[in-house]
């Protein structure tokens, strides 16, 4: 072999250890760049947990320092574990009518989930169902024992709601109503 040829041979393998340097970091830059983006990301995801840990740890302690107004917002709205059966409103409005000496003679759970008519619209709570109970009473009665009933209803942490009532003079006697009725909106979850 000449002089020129070991020349371009060393000057060809020099080129080709040049292009296939080069070919390497092309290579090796875009594997690296994508192990950058993947580390970024990594660490932006661990941030964002680190953040929303630190958020629920503010909320339970929130929760723990108004441990009372979370107790009475659970009493606000019946369990439907509680509420599974019309029985046990039933039992619940029959409570209310024994200690106001009121007598309920027709319980009518017909209308489900549609308010009265001339019932205020109220806005709607996400998993709160409400259902929708026609209470007959009986007739005549006191107007004294109808206040104390309904007062008895309104006052039960807004389980049931009165939605429409009905009620007339009783011709006979002015203290006592006749046809005395009362919609109301029962909710649960």
């Amino acid at each position: 072999m000449s002089a020129v040829q070991l020349r371009n041979a060393l000057l060809a393998t020099l080129g080709l250890m040049i292009i296939g340097t080069g070919v390497v970091i092309y290579y090796a830059s875009g594997f690296l760049q994508t192990e950058v983006t993947k580390s970024v990301h990594a660490n932006i995801d661990a941030e964002t947990v680190g953040q929303d840990v630190e958020r629920l740890k503010n909320l339970a302690s929130i929760l723990q320092q108004n441990q009372t107004s979370v107790e009475k917002a659970a009493q606000i709205v019946a369990d439907t574990k509680l509420y599974q059966y019309q029985n046990q409103i039933i039992t619940d409005i029959n409570s209310y009518a024994q200690k106001t000496g009121v007598e309920v003679t027709v319980y009518d759970f017909g209308a489900t989930d549609k308010p009265a008519a001339n019932a205020p619209k109220l806005p709607a709570i996400p998993g709160v169902k409400s259902i929708s109970a026609n209470l007959t009473l009986a007739s005549p009665m006191p107007y004294d024992n109808y206040l104390k009933f309904i007062k008895a209803i309104e006052q039960n942490l807004t389980k049931m709601q009165i939605s429409g009532v009905n009620l007339a003079p009783d011709p006979a006697d002015k203290n006592n109503i006749t046809n005395p009725g009362i919609v109301l909106t029962i909710y649960v979850k």
